[in-house]
C-alpha cells in the first residue's frame, strides 16, 4: 500500500472541506484492507465530487467579471 501516494486524496479532501488526512485515510485502507484497484476508485470518485466544486468556483468568478465589465447604470 506504501505505493500509492495519498496527496491527493489529502488535498482534494481540503478542497471539498473534509475533515480527514492522508495519515487518516492511509489507516482506513489498512484496517479494511483496501486494494490498489479501490484504492483508485476512492480517488476518482472524490475527483468526481471535486469537479462541480470547481466548476461553481469557475462560474461564480466568470459571472463577476461579467459584472464588472458592464456600464453602470446612469443615475437619475
Amino acid at each position: 500500500m506504501n505505493d500509492l501516494p495519498f496527496d491527493p486524496f489529502e488535498s482534494t479532501a481540503k478542497i471539498l472541506k473534509l475533515d480527514y488526512d492522508a495519515v487518516e485515510l492511509s489507516r482506513f485502507f489498512e484496517e479494511h484492507c483496501f486494494s490498489q484497484d479501490q484504492m483508485s476508485a476512492v480517488d476518482q470518485f472524490l475527483e468526481y465530487l471535486h469537479m462541480p466544486v470547481a466548476q461553481s468556483r469557475v462560474h461564480g468568478i466568470l459571472e463577476q467579471a461579467r459584472r464588472s465589465f458592464r456600464a453602470p447604470l446612469p443615475e437619475c
